[in-house]
């Protein structure tokens, strides 16, 4: 018997590759904001503040690390996904 299909809470995990000035940071931001719906798009930055250039396009808080490491990503993400804010990370 068919039943009717509900969608939960879920997420998204992506991954973009591409050289420099392909368009990487653009198109996740673009795909951010259109995925938020109004909500808060927020980004965590390791190319020293690269992304802060799009401000002036796109609405989003900003983390930046010095260094990265795959692990501190992850830290920061269960952060945001306790306090649903970036800023509180």
């Amino acid at each position: 018997m068919f039943t009717k299909a509900v969608k939960y809470e879920s997420s998204l995990k992506m991954s973009l590759s591409g050289p420099p000035g392909s368009g990487k940071t653009w198109t996740s931001l673009t795909l951010a904001t259109t995925l938020a719906d109004g909500r808060g798009v927020a980004l965590i930055d390791t190319e020293h503040g690269s992304a802060s250039l799009y401000a002036d396009h796109f609405s989003f808080d900003t983390l930046e690390l010095d260094s990265y490491h795959p692990q501190w990503v992850n830290l920061h993400l269960a952060c945001v996904r306790t306090d649903r804010s970036a800023r509180a990370c």
